[in-house]
């Protein structure tokens, strides 16, 4: 190609000085810090830097280049290694302070997260337009769409939490269900509502190796309601206590005493099957 033709081709570039006001991104963002285990830490490390697709003219030189937006760390093994083991920690095999919080809870956190976010939008807005080529008016439908799905979410959940009073508790989704109530621990019967589990049938075992009272008979919802404990198990939760249930306590709101004995008789289970698989 010609240096004329190279330069008309150029022209159709804008100067950063064209672009329209509201248009411009007001400073690049170069981000210098990760969240780890609930903590800003800051990086002293490498950085890459991140290129819009949009390209602008040097109005002195005629140069037509990507517009830099900004730049991100460039973390390696280690920096991974910290953050998966921090988000197994703060999960805790499902007994961690988010799992076991109360649905309100979570509902609440998740509002504030929207109304900061809300916050950021025009910054949100430009760097979408900036680093994926979007106009500004998709830009901007794409972020309303975001946020009117995160709130399409929460209202969604205050209904399936205000509506669990409809139902009398046979099984979860992929779990069983049982219920603790004067020391005696009662589990919901294999039926044709009741899905059968590893687990499930592990835990009764447990229960009848260890002396523990212990029912297989429908549990209903007033039962739930004046629990004294409440588990869930399945293959990927193991047994997890349910410490709220509708927006309440269970019990102390706290895993309790039944439970803390049958989570540990499970791990020793857990313990004894692998060595002699070993």
């Amino acid at each position: 190609m010609t240096t004329d033709r190279r330069a008309q081709l150029a022209q159709h570039f804008p100067t950063p000085e064209d672009i329209p006001a509201e248009h411009r991104l007001a400073e690049q963002v170069h981000q210098r810090h990760s969240l780890i285990a609930g903590r800003m830490i800051e990086w002293g490390g490498p950085c890459k830097t991140v290129l819009s697709p949009i390209c602008t003219r040097d109005a002195s030189t005629g140069e037509v280049r990507q517009v830099e937006i900004g730049s991100y760390p460039v973390m390696g093994e280690a920096e991974s290694d910290a953050a998966l083991d921090a988000a197994v920690a703060a999960y805790a095999n499902g007994r961690g302070a988010w799992p076991t919080m109360a649905v309100a809870e979570r509902i609440a956190c998740m509002q504030e997260f929207v109304r900061l976010m809300a916050q950021q939008r025009e910054l949100i807005v430009k760097l979408i337009m900036w680093e994926i080529g979007k106009s500004l008016a998709d830009s901007r439908k794409e972020f309303d769409r975001t946020v009117e799905y995160i709130q399409a979410t929460i209202e969604a959940l205050k209904d399936l939490d205000n509506g669990s009073s409809r139902f009398v508790v046979a099984e979860g989704t992929s779990s069983n269900v049982f219920v603790v109530q004067n020391g005696i621990l009662l589990a919901t019967p294999k039926n044709n509502l009741v899905l059968p589990g590893i687990t499930y049938d592990v835990v009764l075992e447990l229960a009848q190796a260890h002396g523990l009272a212990h029912e297989a008979r429908p549990v209903s919802e007033q039962e739930v309601r004046a629990a004294d404990e409440i588990w869930v198990t399945s293959s990927t939760k193991e047994v997890l206590a349910v410490t709220s249930f509708d927006g309440k306590p269970v019990g102390s709101g706290k895993p309790g005493s039944l439970f803390r004995r049958i989570y540990q008789y499970y791990q020793d289970f857990k313990r004894t099957v692998m060595r002699q698989a070993a």
